[in-house]
């Protein structure tokens, strides 16, 4: 099977988004679009979206704006929050959506940590849209982290929160902190519909694997979660074979 790779931009109110659309020939396939984490970028997902091409997927990875430190993607990582992530997943979407050659009524959102705590509460926003849910280790912990006064190497006064906050070079912003903090995570996603999938590690330091239990509980009887024995928050090769093993499984139903 030919794959075919074209990179592009999309704009979001003035700001540009670097996107990446992997796919093979065909008309009407199904859409699969992947989110980055926290200070990731769209490359670091991209081997995912050759596998979902290899599967007859038009399949997107992309930079959220201001989302990482080696994105092509436009933005500052002190303007950036859960929302204006939310905002930029919706114009790929919406984008994919439009093509002559994808089905609009076939959407996979898969999402890695940050990113999957994005594609989240989009699904459940445009759960009319979105058919499957796939989530890696997602970070519900982002709001319960918010309201502790600490997230990753972020430390801060979560009743004093500054407008910026520093961890050596890096800079986040005050309005991050303030739109997490007052999110319900588990109110937000469990207006989805759809089937998920979600896929955790037992040793995840960064993200508890309780989240995800969690998570499970308030998606029902439609989600399936797959605990990964020794995973961390990001899989090795082996682990990355195991879960994708898992998504044809998911897809199939």
């Amino acid at each position: 099977m030919e794959i075919r790779e074209t990179e592009f931009t999309l704009n979001r109110n003035g700001l540009r988004i670097a996107v990446t659309e992997v796919r093979p020939a065909g008309n009407r396939l199904p859409i699969a679009i992947i989110s980055h984490g926290f200070l990731s970028c769209g490359n670091d997902v991209k081997n995912y979206a050759y596998r979902f091409a290899e599967l007859g997927y038009a399949s997107f990875c992309f930079d959220f704006i201001g989302g990482g430190t080696h994105i092509k993607s436009d933005g500052l990582l002190k303007d950036m929050t859960v929302l204006s992530e939310k905002q930029d997943l919706i114009t790929v979407i919406e984008y994919a959506k439009s093509l002559s050659y994808t089905n609009s009524e076939n959407i996979t959102l898969i999402g890695f940590s940050q990113g999957g705590f994005v594609s989240a509460i989009t699904a459940s926003e445009k759960s009319v849209d979105v058919q499957k849910l796939v989530l890696f280790f997602p970070a519900l912990c982002i709001p319960d982290d918010a309201r502790r006064g600490k997230m990753l190497m972020f430390e801060f006064d979560s009743d004093n929160i500054p407008d910026e906050v520093y961890s050596g070079n890096l800079c986040l912003g005050g309005d991050y902190i303030r739109v997490a903090k007052a999110m319900d995570a588990y109110e937000l996603v469990k207006g989805y519909g759809g089937d998920v999938l979600i896929l955790h590690g037992d040793g995840d330091m960064a993200v508890n694997i309780s989240y995800s239990e969690k998570a499970k509980e308030a998606y029902g009887e439609k989600c399936r979660m797959v605990v990964i024995a020794g995973g961390g928050h990001g899989f090795n090769a082996n682990e990355d074979e195991i879960a994708f093993r898992e998504i044809k499984n998911f897809l199939k139903k």
